[in-house]
């Protein structure tokens, strides 16, 4: 009786360290978060009517460049605008993005992209619609990650809108999008 407890202990012990092995190993070590800002920043951002999204990166060594892209819906297609990318040296571990139906500014330390005239459709939407990342993300190498959109369309309604939703299959007559890439390709 006493083995028995002692080997189901034993067995519940390494249970739970393959668990907590696997917990720990599998965690994403690169993610996209929106900023944690003051009650104070909040409120002078609130003053000023900016509808910035303020971004915390973390990535590993595996990264060597980056891609911020804006994207915009013209004339039935998703079409690259613009945007910043760099060595990653060049990209801060914070960064702001503010996205409206006709303008996009990309804030970091070491750079900043303002497209301040961007041909969209939107006048001509009934319905519209705006998602912004709004959770910690994990962000994969290579892959292209949305950071922010904004949608309109010809009918009253709206499809319900998600981050990791394929944007580019969003059905709409007018659109804007800020992506992310990161990638293992150097660049001078």
């Amino acid at each position: 009786m006493k083995k028995s407890r002692i080997a189901i202990i034993a067995t519940i012990i390494l249970g739970l360290s393959v668990s907590i092995w696997w917990m720990l190993t599998t965690q994403p070590n690169m993610t996209i978060r929106p900023s944690h800002l003051s009650k104070q920043t909040t409120e002078a951002l609130e003053f000023v009517q900016s509808d910035a999204q303020f971004f915390d990166i973390a990535l590993d060594d595996t990264v060597n460049s980056y891609d911020i892209s804006l994207w915009v819906y013209q004339d039935g297609v998703w079409e690259h605008s613009g945007g910043v990318s760099g060595g990653l040296q060049f990209l801060d571990d914070k960064i702001a993005i503010r996205l409206t139906e006709t303008s996009f500014d990309l804030y970091m330390t070491s750079n900043q992209c303002s497209l301040s005239i961007l041909e969209t459709d939107f006048e001509h939407s009934t319905a519209k619609g705006f998602i912004g990342m709004q959770a910690s993300t994990p962000i994969e190498l290579n892959k292209e990650l949305l950071l922010s959109l904004r949608v309109g369309n010809e009918t009253s309604s709206i499809r319900t809108l998600s981050i990791s939703d394929n944007f580019r299959e969003y059905p709409c007559n007018a659109g804007v999008a800020v992506t992310l890439t990161v990638s293992d390709e150097i660049v001078d």
